[in-house]
């Protein structure tokens, strides 16, 4: 995957969808985190829901967020 330069509100955001998503725009933790993980084919959005692509789970994955959900449901 192509490295990117990603704001830090869009890892908030990208956990959010990751962990907890499919996420209802008024839910949202940022709108701008989520226009630019669309803008990068990372999030799609359909009747009101955000959620990963396949390329938003693989940058989710490649950030290790997969062993922290792991984690959190573990707890």
């Amino acid at each position: 995957m192509t490295e990117l330069h990603m704001p830090s509100s869009v890892h908030e955001a990208l956990w959010q969808m990751f962990k907890d998503g499919p996420i209802w725009d008024g839910d949202l933790v940022s709108k701008e985190a989520r226009n630019w993980l669309v803008l990068n084919d990372m999030v799609a959005r359909a009747s009101g829901f955000n959620f990963l692509t396949t390329d938003g789970v693989d940058m989710a994955v490649s950030l290790e967020m997969h062993r922290r959900k792991e984690k959190e449901r573990h707890k």
